[in-house]
This record gives structure tokens, sequence and C-alpha cells, in this order.
């Protein structure tokens, strides 16, 4: 067999045409596209390592689609990533409280809410709402705040309901 046959061009189809991607298939395809942006690698050299077709991995980066199971089981084979990283409430801490969390790392670094709010392009209100468990921070959010706060990505993931 030849390298192409194990490349999964469209794993998943849909009666309309298109996906729907929600907040935890955002979240994975985040990991992925930092994983391939850590190394600096283009869309067709990360493709290739991880036996996905490069325009289908364009798709799952910009939200189009969402990773099949196959997909996320063959990257983290691959790649040697815990598959656990891909299935966050289901880690160590999912129970946690978010709000908690934020605050505890916020002070540390000796953040107001606004600072925090500034820094990751939300509001003061939004950054209170966070910490006091009435909302969680969006998905395109949690990178910054995890940059702000000084704490690992997988972290803020873990706190994250569905």
């Amino acid at each position: 067999m030849d390298e192409q046959n194990y490349v999964i061009q469209n794993p998943t189809e849909f009666p309309s045409g298109h996906s729907e991607v929600g907040n935890l298939d955002k979240i994975r395809a985040d990991l992925l596209k930092s994983s391939r942006l850590e190394q600096s690698l283009s869309y067709d050299e990360f493709a290739e390592m991880v036996c996905i077709d490069a325009d289908r991995l364009q798709r799952i980066e910009t939200y189009q689609e969402p990773l099949s199971a196959t997909e996320i089981e063959i990257f983290c084979y691959i790649k040697q990533v815990p598959l656990i990283d891909f299935f966050p409430l289901l880690q160590k801490g999912a129970n946690s409280s978010m709000g908690q969390f934020v605050r505890t790392h916020r002070r540390a670094r000796g953040l107001s809410q606004e600072a925090l709010g500034v820094a990751i392009g939300v509001t003061k209100q939004a950054i209170s709402k966070i910490e006091m468990g009435e909302s969680y921070p969006s998905h395109m959010h949690l990178k910054p705040l995890a940059i702000v706060l000084s704490v690992p990505l997988t972290e803020l993931l873990a706190r994250r309901p569905h």
C-alpha cells in the first residue's frame, strides 16, 4: 500500500454538506493548530506528519469541520500526545472551578480584573463573571488567558464544560 492509503481525507459526511463544530471541537482544533505552530510547520508538512489531508487540516483549524475520533487517535499516536488531552472533561480536576482557578492565578500575577480583561480582550465584567462561576471564557480567549496567567492551556481546558 502506498502512503496515500493512510491519509484521511473526509472521514465525516454531514447531510447538509457542512459540519457542526461545537466548543469541544474548537478546543481540539486549537490543540492541533498549536502543535503545528509550535513546530513552525506548514499545513502540508504537518498534514503529512499526522496523516491528514492538508485541505482537511485547514478546514479543521478554521472550525469548519471537527476532528474525527480516528484522526484524534492517529494524531495522539504519531505525536505521542496523551489521548486524554483531547478529552479535557475526563482529566483530573475537570470539576474544579474555573472561576476559583482564574482568580487565584490572576491574584498571584498581581493583576486586577480590568488588567486581565484588557490583556485577553474582554471586559472587567466578563472576568468577574468567570471568577463568580457565572460564565466561562470562550474558546478564543482560552489560549491568551493561559499565556497571561502563565498556566498550561490544558489546565484551563480541564475546567471548561462541554
